[in-house]
């Protein structure tokens, strides 16, 4: 899962009361990361690489944490108490549905929800991907990531959507 799209689901419900809702299940389970930038980044060495790729695939995973180290980052770079709420998928279709996900998103974060629930502390079903592939860099880990959009998740995912409704 992409830093930046958990950045969007976490700001549907917590900027408002400090509680994020999300169908994962126990607080025990296991979500893998990784930010866009990496993702870029390797995908930009791939294609300007003079030799061509081997592999037709790339497990890009940057961070390996389970929902209660997401909480606990996002308590300490925020400084104030964060809750975690597991909610059915149906009550998160319809929150994220209201605030303006589209539907082909809804039904694949969906279907993650589930692979990621059954799975549940199950930590040996991903890894880190190699570093070579991210030109030798160590790939950004959540809380640097949360400490980079501290702003951006203080405020509401409903005020972002509807500034665009009305523009």
């Amino acid at each position: 899962m992409f830093f930046e799209n958990l950045r969007a689901l976490i700001r549907m419900s917590f900027a408002a009361d400090g509680v994020i809702r999300i169908p994962l299940g126990s607080d025990r389970t296991v979500v893998p990361l990784i930010s866009a930038q990496d993702v870029a980044r390797v995908a930009a060495g791939l294609l300007t690489a003079t030799a061509a790729p081997e592999q037709t695939t790339y497990p890009l995973i940057g961070d390996i944490l389970t929902v209660n180290d997401i909480i606990a980052s996002l308590a300490r770079v925020l400084g104030k108490e964060v809750r975690y709420v597991d909610i059915s998928d149906d009550e998160w279709r319809e929150m994220a549905l209201a605030h303006g996900f589209n539907a082909h998103s809804v039904r694949h974060l969906s279907a993650l929800w589930k692979s990621l629930r059954a799975a549940g502390g199950e930590t040996g079903r991903f890894s880190v991907a190699d570093p070579a592939l991210f030109g030798d860099k160590i790939p950004k880990n959540f809380e640097q990531f949360v400490r980079d959009e501290v702003a951006m998740l203080a405020t509401p995912l409903i005020a972002e959507v509807t500034d665009h409704a009305r523009n």
